[in-house]
């Protein structure tokens, strides 16, 4: 049986539905998994767009959204450094990070970290190594840099 960080990675999509600090420094992420509909219909267009030129454009198109079945889940750093939000439209790939994963990223090499360690007092030192993960949603690019691994769960399905 997978993981769920392993389930998280084979996400189509995902959405974030909430991002909180539980306690002081702790950070708490739900992210909601969203998988593509029904391919749209020249009647659906027709019904959605009107005359409108788009909609013969969109025809076949698929909307990806939350449906019933799509898993929720949870990550939580006990500490972070530092986090950020990006409006995913402002977010680009960047030949000089390195990284592995796919909906949830480690980065072995990145500008986020090195900006920390150049504009703070943190170090790999002390309390240990600096470690930046990122969480890419429809909509919303979440870098976090933490001393600590995140716990991911589970929390369940939408109905």
């Amino acid at each position: 049986m997978s993981s769920p960080a392993d389930e998280l990675q084979e996400c189509y999509e995902l959405y974030l539905r909430g991002l909180s600090e539980p306690r002081t420094n702790a950070l708490r992420i739900l992210v909601e998994e969203a998988l593509p509909g029904a391919p749209l219909t020249p009647e659906e267009a027709e019904a959605q767009f009107g005359d409108h030129p788009i909609g013969p454009l969109l025809v076949g198109s698929c909307a990806v959204t939350s449906q019933d079945g799509c898993r929720t889940f949870e990550i939580e750093w006990a500490s972070y450094v530092a986090y950020s939000v990006t409006n995913e439209t402002y977010a680009g790939p960047d030949e000089y990070e390195e990284f592995t994963g796919k909906r949830f990223r480690t980065y072995s090499r990145s500008r986020f970290r090195d900006y920390l360690k150049i504009g703070t007092t943190t170090s790999d030192k002390d309390p240990g190594l600096l470690t930046h993960w990122q969480i890419l949603c429809g909509y919303h690019i979440i870098d976090v840099v933490s001393h600590d691994a995140p716990a991911i769960r589970f929390v369940g399905e939408r109905r």
